[in-house]
Parts: structure tokens; C-alpha cells; sequence
């Protein structure tokens, strides 16, 4: 059942990253919002984008035992890298995003 469930995960994780992938690299699947973003503040985007999708990608294979056993110095790099792209590309850099926006409660 574990192996069920994390599977289901790694699969959902990484559809989703692949989505925030596609939006840096295909303009016509962005949303109207996202459109306008990357008009305005577009190094904000490409990072909130590119490191949650990173993040994503790399966070789903950090939850497998038998791969963390296996190959501990691959778990402690992915663990440091996923660490970096959380806390320095999703966090301090895609938090500038709402406050550009004129109807966030930041920027008010």
C-alpha cells in the first residue's frame, strides 16, 4: 500500500510540475493573469515558476525509503537542492508577485 500511495503521489507531483514547466516555455497556456505577470515583473514568474516545478519534481523522490536506503548521498543533495529552491526561489523571490498586484492585501 505504501508503495501505492507514494507512486500516486510522484505521478501527481510531477504532472503538476510539468505543468509549471510548460507555462514558462509555452506562452499561449498561460492564463490571462499569468499573461500579464510575466509582462510586468517576468524574472519573478520564471522563478516562482521554474523552482516550484523544480521543487516539485525533486521533493516527490525525497518520500521513497527504498531510494533514500539505496542512495543516501543522492537523498542529502536532493534534499540540499530542494531546501535552496524552496527557501530562495519560491519564498523570497515568488512572495514579490502580490505585491505588485493593485488589489492584494500586501500592497494595500
Amino acid at each position: 500500500m505504501k508503495r501505492i500511495g507514494w507512486a500516486v503521489m510522484t505521478v501527481l507531483a510531477l504532472i503538476i510540475a510539468a505543468y509549471a514547466i510548460a507555462l514558462l516555455f509555452v506562452p499561449a497556456m498561460r492564463a490571462p493573469f499569468l499573461q500579464q505577470r510575466f509582462l510586468t515583473i517576468s524574472w519573478a514568474a520564471y522563478l516562482h515558476l521554474g523552482g516550484s516545478g523544480l521543487a516539485l519534481a525533486v521533493g516527490a523522490f525525497q518520500h521513497n525509503g527504498r531510494i533514500r536506503a539505496r542512495y543516501i548521498n543522492a537523498h542529502r543533495w536532493l534534499g540540499r537542492t530542494y531546501l535552496i529552491v524552496a527557501e530562495w526561489i519560491i519564498l523570497r523571490q515568488g512572495g514579490a508577485i502580490p505585491i505588485h498586484e493593485p488589489n492584494s492585501v500586501i500592497a494595500a
